[in-house]
């Protein structure tokens, strides 16, 4: 459940500046140069996993900068950095308040993640990532910002949609293209693939392969592998995925979409053989894609998932 806002908002409901307000004003007055030095920056999600590791990054290339992260922390992770503004409200309600704020780059990461998590809880999935979707996309127009979305990789490999989190993410799709060629919002949609690495959110059961099978070997506990093993994921660590955002916002070129995956997918098996632990089948779970991987990775990639986990159980080894 969303906290009530702690500040004072100058807008009653539904009164607030909004697309239809701004959809008078001509396309050169809600595009701008962006300046390669941004002088503020939103962080939705940017306590969580990959976004607390983002703002860290933000922080040392652009230590001048104003940095505000808006996280009403639904989803696990706390990671705080000194320097920067955070907010416990939803984007949907920092979307009412009267700000000083003049965003230069919004990324979108507060998104509810998880296909599994959504199966279990598919209207709470579909409610806050549509609306905090929207609430950003009209941020970004007050400000004349660059919005940088979150996109999910399933959207790209499920024929049927049997579950809330890809369905969600469609809608989403159909809101940002809205408003980028109905209101001229600047949009690139970054797809992620199966990160992986330190600080990664414990969602439970309804975390990564990666954290999953760490924590049943932690756990003295069979790895449960869904299937027979063969699905691939294209396993690519948050240290390249963050290093290739940071090199992203340097591009000059106007990207519609960005790919940040390694294009080496490796199978849940071979994830699972890593870990030299003991392993029980199990029935396929409904709403996973059989295959998910990168054509064309956006940067550079230095990790590798095999190599990760095997230093992981060198080193939990070396302390038993």
């Amino acid at each position: 459940m969303s906290k009530p806002p702690t500040e004072t908002s100058s807008f009653p409901p539904n009164t607030a500046p909004s697309a239809l307000t701004l959809a008078n004003t001509s396309l050169s007055q809600t595009s701008k140069k962006l300046p390669m030095k941004p002088k503020s920056i939103l962080v939705t999600g940017g306590c969580g996993f990959i976004g607390g590791h983002l703002v860290e990054k933000l922080m040392v290339q652009y230590p001048d900068a104003r940095i505000l992260v808006v996280d009403d922390l639904r989803t696990p992770g706390n990671h705080r950095v000194d320097g920067v503004s955070y907010s416990e409200l939803s984007i949907q309600e920092w979307n009412w308040l009267e700000t000083d704020w003049d965003f230069d780059y919004i990324f979108h990461l507060g998104n509810t993640p998880r296909v599994r998590r959504a199966i279990e809880f598919p209207a709470e999935t579909i409610d806050n990532n549509v609306t905090s979707t929207t609430a950003v996309c009209e941020i970004g127009l007050r400000n004349s910002a660059q919005v940088f979305f979150a996109q999910s990789s399933s959207i790209q490999y499920e024929e049927t949609i049997d579950n809330a989190y890809t369905l969600s993410k469609l809608f989403c799709d159909d809101i940002l293209n809205l408003y980028e060629v109905q209101y001229g919002l600047h949009v690139t949609k970054m797809f992620f693939y199966s990160v992986y690495g330190p600080r990664e959110a414990d969602y439970g059961p309804y975390s990564t392969v990666v954290k999953r099978f760490s924590q049943r070997v932690e756990s003295n506990e069979q790895l449960e592998i869904y299937g027979d093993g063969k699905k691939t994921r294209d396993f690519t660590h948050v240290e390249d995925v963050t290093t290739n955002m940071m090199k992203m916002m340097l591009d000059e070129t106007d990207y519609a979409e960005v790919h940040f995956g390694k294009g080496d997918p490796r199978s849940i098996q071979e994830i699972a053989d890593a870990f030299h632990s003991q392993m029980v089948y199990k029935f396929n779970m409904p709403g996973e894609a059989q295959d998910t991987h990168c054509e064309d990775g956006y940067g550079d990639y230095d990790y590798d998932v095999v190599e990760y986990i095997t230093e992981w159980v060198k080193g939990r080894s070396s302390v038993h």
